[in-house]
């Protein structure tokens, strides 16, 4: 039968390691959190950058309504990037 100085020993070592456990459980849930926010940070400016581009071209075309729906294009898709990354933030 295990004396009260080892039932406490044995409470001390649980409690240790629990702690232990939750310091890596935060870390890891920290390192989430930060490779989530580059994705979407990668993410917004993967399209924004696409959508400029589309919009040189159709500027370049030297069509005044091609290079006004190229842009209305751009804006909407940039729009709509900005709330789906916004929601997930």
């Amino acid at each position: 039968m295990p004396t009260a100085a080892q039932s406490a020993s044995t409470k001390s070592r649980y409690a240790d390691t629990s702690k232990r456990i939750v310091g890596i459980h935060e870390k890891v849930a920290s390192g989430s959190r930060q490779a989530t926010q580059n994705y979407l940070d990668g993410y917004e400016n993967a399209v924004g950058r696409v959508s400029d581009a589309y919009t040189k071209v159709a500027a370049r075309t030297g069509v005044k309504w091609i290079s006004d729906i190229a842009e209305a294009q751009a804006d909407l898709t940039k729009g709509i990037v900005k709330a789906y990354t916004g929601a997930a933030r």
